[in-house]
């Protein structure tokens, strides 16, 4: 079994070489890293952000160099959360599809279409699954709210 988590850093990550340490620090744990957004910045005394995952098969492991991050980086851990909606209908000649995909980046959340068809004549609808996620509760509910006035549905 895989287990993973979410963390994010801030600060001096680069001039430091902290964000160096804590990646040889993974792999030497024998866990396994993707960062998922990483924004430097432009000015030598600004911070720097970085949202990586973490995973490995060993979960002492992972709670121990999380831990160690965490209090030597300050560290926080992110708690990604996930929904699948389903729309149908016109959703392409209406907008309804890039509407849905532009509330969800507008609103810093992420998404993942899994499954779409095409209606072949004008009066047939079409369909999509699209995987959503957000950094929180709070931003997946903002999110929601908005991309089920364009008529999307909430799969449970």
């Amino acid at each position: 079994m895989e287990y993973k988590c979410n963390i994010e850093l801030e600060g001096d990550l680069i001039d430091s070489l902290h964000l160096t340490s804590i990646l040889d620090k993974i792999i030497d744990s024998g866990a396994v890293c993707k960062i998922k957004e990483i924004k430097v910045n432009e000015e030598k005394t600004g911070n720097s952000y970085v949202r990586m995952k973490i995973s490995s098969e060993n979960k002492e492991k992972l709670d121990s160099l999380t831990e160690k991050i965490i209090k030597k980086y300050k560290a926080k851990l992110v708690e990604i959360v996930s929904k699948t909606i389903e729309i149908q209908g016109h959703i392409l000649d209406s907008l309804t599809l890039a509407k849905i995909l532009d509330i969800v980046a507008k609103n810093d959340g992420r998404c993942e279409i899994k499954d779409i068809k095409i209606g072949i004549d004008k009066n047939d609808f079409s369909y999509a699954k699209v995987n959503i996620s957000a950094l929180n509760q709070q931003a997946m509910d903002n999110i929601i709210v908005k991309i089920k006035k364009q008529g999307a549905v909430v799969v449970e």
